[in-house]
């Protein structure tokens, strides 16, 4: 997971142009989700559905975050997963209709 996290945070940077601090955000972000998944023993990418993001979103929604953070951390999600599927590196994308 850490490779693909970290692929795509070079890809955002370098590819796209995002800000230092964006791309700081997105690896916080996607470094809390990792962490989450192998908190839950997850560690492959392809093992990652629907049920385990709705999960996540509502282990985040639990705690004192506010709303925005949430819906960032939300985007950041989708960027991922979107990223990982026109790689190839995962056929379904799991944030699709989330």
């Amino acid at each position: 997971m850490r490779q693909h996290i970290e692929n795509f945070l070079s890809y955002i940077k370098i590819q796209k142009n995002y800000s230092d601090l964006t791309v700081k955000a997105y690896s916080i972000d996607l470094g809390q989700f990792e962490e989450y998944l192998q908190n839950e023993k997850i560690d492959d990418i392809s093992k990652i559905d629907k049920r385990i993001i709705r999960m996540y979103i509502s282990y985040l929604s639990q705690s004192e975050m506010k709303k925005r953070s949430l819906s960032r951390k939300v985007a950041t999600l989708k960027s991922f997963f979107k990223f990982t599927v026109r790689e190839k590196i995962i056929e379904k994308n799991p944030m699709s209709l989330i």
